[in-house]
C-alpha cells in the first residue's frame, strides 16, 4: 500500500523537475557579431628589450587559441578580427633569498591588447593583461626562460577566457 502511495507521488515530482529542467541551457556564445569566426594573430610589438618575446608570446597566444576556442586562426587579410598585442613591459626581478647565494625570482610581463574588426576597424576590447611566474633551481620552475614561458601561457590563457567569457566593449 505504502508502496502504491510513494509511486504516484513520484509521477507528479518527476513530471514537474523534468518541465524545470528542460528550459536550463547552457550557451557560451561570444557577443562578437556573429561572422567573427576568423581571427588574425599578428605577432605582438616588443617594447622591451628582451629579444625575441614577441615570438614566444605570440605563439603561445596562438597556440591556446586554437585549442581552447572554436576561432579559426588566419592570415590578417582573411580575417573577421584582429587580435593586436604590445608587449609593454618585461622585469625579471629578484624576491628573496632562499639559502646562502641562492635567490627566487619573479618574471612578470605587461600587455596591451586590443581586438578590433578587420573591415571597418571597430575596436571591440582594449586591455593591459600582466602575469608573473616565480622561479628558483629549488622549485618546478628553475630558469628565467622557463619562466618567462610560463609567463605567456598565463597571459594566452587571459586571453582565451576573455573571448569565451565575451569581449568588453
Amino acid at each position: 500500500m505504502k508502496r502504491k502511495r510513494i509511486f504516484w507521488w513520484l509521477i507528479p515530482i518527476s513530471l514537474l523537475a523534468t518541465f524545470l529542467l528542460s528550459g536550463c541551457q547552457y550557451n557560451l556564445q561570444s557577443p562578437l557579431p556573429s561572422p567573427t569566426s576568423k581571427i588574425a594573430i599578428p605577432i605582438f610589438v616588443n617594447k622591451t628589450f628582451h629579444e625575441g618575446l614577441e615570438e614566444i608570446l605570440t605563439q603561445e597566444v596562438i597556440n591556446n587559441f586554437l585549442l581552447k576556442t572554436r576561432f579559426r586562426v588566419v592570415k590578417e587579410e582573411k580575417a573577421d578580427i584582429v587580435l593586436k598585442g604590445k608587449i609593454l613591459y618585461y622585469l625579471n626581478e629578484p624576491l628573496s633569498e632562499i639559502t646562502a647565494g641562492e635567490k627566487e625570482y619573479k618574471v612578470r610581463i605587461e600587455t596591451l591588447v586590443t581586438l578590433v574588426s578587420r573591415e571597418k576597424g571597430n575596436v571591440f576590447w582594449r586591455e593591459k593583461i600582466s602575469e608573473a611566474t616565480i622561479y628558483s633551481i629549488f622549485g618546478p620552475i628553475q630558469t628565467e626562460e622557463e619562466a618567462t614561458k610560463q609567463t605567456c601561457g598565463k597571459i594566452a590563457e587571459d586571453l582565451v577566457n576573455l573571448a569565451l567569457k565575451g569581449w568588453k566593449k
